[in-house]
Formats: C-alpha cells, sequence, structure tokens
C-alpha cells in the first residue's frame, strides 16, 4: 500500500496576478459539422479562441490567410478583423470562447502569444489535453448546473495556462532546432524554386529522412509539404487579388506546367483555380 503526498507552494512570481485579475469568460459554443462554412469579416473589443476538431480551411485576418486543421488553435485579439471558411464541401467542427482581460494582466506576463506573431497556434502533443478541457466547458456550459459559471471561468483559465505552456514549449523547442528554423526560412524566400529533399538536407547537413521527421514534429507537415502549401497560398492570393491567367500564376509560384498546377491546386483547394477566383470575387 502506497501513500503519496503532493505539496503545492504558492507561485506569486509567475501566477500571482493571473488569479487576481483573472479574465472574465463571455461566451463559449460549438460548431459542428456544417458544410461550405463561412463567417462574415467582424471584430470585437475582447479575445477569441478557436480550437478545430475537424475539417480544413482558411481563417483571414490581418490581411492574410491562413490554413488551418484538426488540432490548430486560433487566437484572435481585440480590433483584429477576421473571418472563417471552410474547403469546399469539407465539415467544420470546431469550439469557440471569447474572454476580456483588464490592463493589469495583459502588461503582465505573456500567457497569450502576442499579435504580431500570427494567430495560429499548433496544439501538438497538447491536443488532447486541449480537446478534453473544452468539451468540459462546453459541457458545462450547457448544464447551467449549480455552480457552472465558476466551472466555465475555471476550466477557461485552465485552457489559457495550457496555451501559454505551448507557447513556452514551441519557444524552447525552436531554441535547439536552429535547423528546422533555417530550412523554414530557406523554404519561405525559395519556395517558387525546384527543392528536394535532398537539396534541402545538404543545408542542415543531416539525412532527408531526420529533416522530413524533424520539421514535421515542429511545423506541423514534411518540408515539401509546407513548400507546397506556401506554393498554394501565394497562388490563392494572386487568384483573388490580381487578374493573372492560371498559366502565368502557375510559372510564378514554380509549376511550369499548368495542367499539373491545376490538378494539384484541385486536390489541394477541392477545386480548380478558375472556381476559386469566381468564388472568391464576392469577398473582395
Amino acid at each position: 500500500m502506497s501513500h503519496i503526498h503532493y505539496h503545492f507552494e504558492s507561485d506569486k512570481s509567475k501566477y500571482d496576478i493571473f488569479f487576481q485579475n483573472r479574465p472574465r469568460l463571455l461566451y463559449t459554443g460549438l460548431v459542428t459539422d456544417v458544410k461550405n462554412w463561412f463567417s462574415e469579416p467582424n471584430s470585437h473589443t475582447f479575445y477569441e479562441l478557436l480550437y478545430f476538431y475537424k475539417g480544413n480551411g482558411s481563417i483571414f485576418t490581418d490581411g492574410r490567410e491562413y490554413h488551418v486543421n484538426p488540432g490548430k488553435l486560433v487566437i484572435y485579439h481585440p480590433g483584429v478583423v477576421h473571418y472563417e471558411k471552410s474547403s469546399p464541401d469539407d465539415q467544420f467542427r470546431f469550439a469557440f470562447l471569447a474572454f476580456e482581460i483588464n490592463k493589469a494582466f495583459e502588461d503582465s506576463l505573456a500567457f497569450l502569444p502576442l499579435r504580431e506573431n500570427g494567430p495560429i497556434i499548433n496544439s501538438g502533443q497538447y491536443r488532447y489535453h486541449l480537446e478534453d478541457k473544452f468539451s468540459q466547458l462546453l459541457n458545462e456550459a450547457k448544464s447551467h448546473i449549480d455552480g457552472y459559471q465558476v466551472m466555465c471561468d475555471s476550466l477557461m483559465a485552465s485552457i489559457i495556462i495550457e496555451i501559454s505552456r505551448i507557447e513556452a514549449a514551441n519557444k524552447s523547442s525552436q531554441a535547439d532546432s536552429s535547423e528546422t528554423l533555417k530550412i523554414k526560412e530557406f523554404i519561405d524566400n525559395n519556395y517558387t524554386k525546384d527543392l528536394n529533399l535532398d537539396a534541402l538536407s545538404e543545408i542542415v547537413y543531416v539525412s532527408k529522412h531526420h529533416l522530413a521527421h524533424m520539421f514535421k514534429n515542429e511545423i506541423g507537415d514534411p518540408p515539401i509539404t509546407y513548400m507546397i502549401n506556401k506554393r498554394m497560398d501565394e497562388a490563392k492570393r494572386l487568384l483573388r487579388e490580381t487578374d493573372l491567367g492560371i498559366a502565368e500564376i502557375s510559372s510564378i509560384i514554380g509549376y511550369e506546367n499548368q495542367n499539373y498546377f491545376s490538378q494539384l491546386f484541385k486536390k489541394m483547394v477541392s477545386m480548380s483555380p478558375m472556381h476559386y477566383r469566381q468564388s472568391h470575387s464576392s469577398v473582395n
């Protein structure tokens, strides 16, 4: 028979201000299995968090498009115009919550990522922790049983702390993985060129198999998939914002064969380049 005690010591150096100025939950909810989901552009004076369980699509904020898929967190800062759109015929399922914080909390500690770091957070190994917390939050909010508001506030607080842990883990990982960052930066600057794993691995002097594994663990996709996504994001931007022909866009982003580009675009985006341009003409 074992007997274990876990003692708790005050951690005022980090969390005192968190509990003195705890964020206030405004609302929470769930978008579930909705095909062709889209929202109207909007902004608000508080923070909003989205967690994606299912489906692929994009969010649009700060003049940019970001791809989202299961396991991704999105944080919208106050005053930022944003909207979401699922991929055609795909079904979005995501939880959301909104909260407001006071100035003392906002200035005290970096519990939340900065706006300039972008809105997307890859939950990684914390994915199932977050799913469990969001499920508990939604169940409590739905129950309206005695004390549900206190429980909801506590669950929201645990989600925010979980995000701070993800951010800390990401920073630690980034400090220990200059090779991955070097390759990511190289792809960001050269994604329109003819890149392959052999050439990329030579840049950081590791095997291509090690590079693919390391890059996927830290970025979320293998290097070549990341490069293709960069090309597709640029192709979508050019389709939305310019009148360039499909062949010219194909060449600009690195595909000399227009037919191959169109087939790949349709596979990645679930519609042809021309259909994508037509479907986004009303947004602009």
